[in-house]
């Protein structure tokens, strides 16, 4: 006896396409067994609940697939494991990353009502500044106060007769949230592969590591 083939359509995936196939199935292969398929009758609902529970597991195995790609995946947890198969290094401290804008004022010379550019001063790396809320951020580079990268624009002239006295300057700097500390240990005698652990929370990297004659 030859093998009886349905014919099964696999790209019916959400609640309408599986229900919609599923009545056809029925009437198409079982014309005698039942035939009411009205919305208040038991083969409604038994197909109604089919094509749900088909909808729902098309949806989850859709995501799935999804969440097994780095470039599609949504979830947190999911985007750490696979960059981390990947070779990233996860840091459960991340730092912020900005721009902050630094403001000075210059007196003007006198006679010229020129900016003296003498008085223009720098601020080095390292140097710490706060937001209103007070998170501490860290200066990443020198910000200096040059008339090539600067905004110069007048701040006070004189009254009496309109001739600008100061002059504020504008410059940019990059900055990353958090502080820079030093940790100190004592190591003593020599250790394969000493392992030192960092006291303090949200340490998010280390950035040199000097021994006692300053290597």
């Amino acid at each position: 006896m030859a093998k009886k083939i349905i014919p099964i359509n696999y790209t019916d995936r959400d609640y309408s396409s599986i229900r919609q196939s599923l009545l056809q199935h029925a009437k198409r292969y079982y014309p005698n067994s039942y035939k009411d398929f009205n919305e208040a009758s038991f083969g409604s609902l038994m197909i109604d609940t089919v094509a749900y529970v088909g909808d729902v597991m098309s949806f989850y195995l859709d995501y799935q697939a999804n969440e097994s790609f780095l470039e599609t995946a949504a979830e947190y947890d999911n985007v750490i494991k696979l960059s981390r198969a990947m070779g990233y290094k996860f840091s459960k401290a991340p730092s912020s990353y900005g721009v902050c804008q630094f403001f000075c004022l210059v007196p003007a010379i006198p006679n010229t009502a020129e900016p003296d550019l003498n008085y223009l001063p720098a601020i080095k790396k390292g140097s710490q500044v706060s937001s209103d809320t007070g998170a501490v951020f860290t200066l990443l580079d020198d910000v200096r106060f040059s008339v090539a990268t600067s905004e110069f624009v007048v701040a006070q002239v004189d009254e009496t007769n309109g001739t600008p006295t100061y002059y504020a300057v504008k410059s940019d700097g990059r900055v990353v949230s958090g502080v820079t500390k030093t940790y100190t240990q004592t190591v003593g005698a020599f250790q394969r592969f000493l392992k030192v652990e960092v006291p303090g929370e949200n340490v998010s990297e280390i950035l040199s590591v000097i021994d006692s004659d300053g290597n």
